[in-house]
């Protein structure tokens, strides 16, 4: 797993299933906390709910789509799709799924599943119930569902569904895209504190190069005691590394 800050907003990548997923919302409903209004759904932060949905525009598209990866801790299951619009931005319209819909590795088809559309019945922001009034798959609940705090999750066929308490959604990236959501302030700071530059090579590895200042000395002893100084300095700021490589875990 790789943190970045993206926007002011700390995020987690991964890698699984061979692809680089950004996860843009997460809910933990099991303590009874649930999304205020629309806009908390489009982007928050705190320890049960987390959404940068508002954030996610088309230079996130692989061929002109986003590849999605909804994710059910409790179930232990997936799926995997890709469609042409943001959720936010793709109406449900009845008896059609989510815009250029397309599936990859699916593992829950039933109650009407066809990507992620804008909930048509505002129980929720979003939902997978594409095409029809019902809100399985929800994303962004404003309340709860059969169980208290659960919200619904999703089915197997129009029999079998479940109520969860935790939904992720994650978003495929690639590497480039990683280097475009690290935060321009965390770069800056490195750059004050430390009196170096970041650059970013082919390969997509940070590299920090020293600036290099002239100095001039009115003595060999005023330059003695600078060496000196430089020298403390460095042991000082040995914990920083300088080759900041780009790497993932799979968890």
């Amino acid at each position: 797993m790789l943190v970045l800050y993206f926007r002011q907003v700390v995020c987690e990548t991964k890698f699984f299933l061979g692809a680089t997923w950004l996860k843009i919302f997460y809910h933990d409903s099991s303590t009874a906390q649930y999304f205020n209004n629309y806009s908390e759904v489009l982007k928050c932060s705190s320890s049960s709910k987390f959404s940068i949905i508002g954030e996610i525009d088309a230079k996130y598209k692989f061929n002109d789509k986003y590849e999605f990866l909804l994710e059910y801790p409790e179930l232990n299951k997936y799926n995997r799709w890709r469609q042409t619009r943001n959720p936010k931005d793709n109406p449900d319209v009845y008896g059609q799924k989510a815009d250029g819909y397309e599936a990859v590795d699916i593992y829950y088809s039933g109650q009407f599943w066809g990507g992620l559309v804008i909930c048509s019945i505002m129980r929720c922001a979003f939902d997978g119930s594409a095409g029809h009034e019902h809100w399985f798959y929800a994303i962004g609940c404003y309340g709860s569902w059969l169980k208290p705090n659960a919200f619904p999750g999703p089915a197997i066929d129009s029999n079998i569904y479940y109520e969860v308490f935790i939904v992720f959604l994650w978003v495929r990236i690639d590497n480039t895209m990683i280097m475009n959501t690290l935060d321009e302030t965390l770069m800056r700071t490195y750059q004050e504190t430390l009196g170096i530059t970041l650059e970013k090579t082919v390969d997509q590895t940070i590299i920090e190069t020293p600036k290099v200042m002239p100095r001039t000395y009115d003595s060999e002893c005023d330059m003695m005691k600078a060496t000196s100084q430089r020298e403390v300095e460095s042991d000082n700021f040995s914990i920083i590394p300088i080759i900041i490589s780009i790497f993932f875990l799979d968890i």
